[in-house]
């Protein structure tokens, strides 16, 4: 995105990031929300309306639930891990660079300058 469109999308209020550009007024609001959910869930853990979750002497106690996966589900899995090389991802990125030049692309929001060390930069 161009400068100049950025700065005036900015100043429109109108970068859509989906969350307010008020840090302190968003934080406000998560925790209120949790504030609330807590309640709510001690409520519900209080009154014995939680499926399997229930307060005991002050305690949350969930009843563990069974597996969902098939054991052969667990041994295929394994089978096919060891198949595939253990890549990391960051290895992974930079021999993608070295072929595209993908992260030449990036460049410094404020700035506009060009990555000084393209290892950090994808790390």
């Amino acid at each position: 995105m161009p400068p100049a469109q950025f700065a005036q999308l900015k100043e429109n209020n109108d970068l859509a990031f989906g969350v307010p550009l008020d840090s302190a007024a968003w934080l406000s609001k998560m925790r209120e929300q949790l504030d609330f959910n807590i309640k709510q869930l001690a409520y519900r853990a209080r009154d014995g309306k939680l499926k399997d979750v229930r307060l005991k002497n002050g305690t949350l106690i969930v009843t563990p639930q069974a597996s969902d996966v098939p054991s052969g589900a667990e041994e295929l899995n394994e089978e096919l891990t060891q198949m595939y090389p253990h890549v990391e991802v960051l290895d992974l990125l930079r021999d993608v660079h070295k072929w595209t030049g993908f992260a030449d692309q990036f460049t410094h929001v404020r700035t506009g300058d060009a990555p000084h060390n393209i290892t950090t930069m994808l790390a």
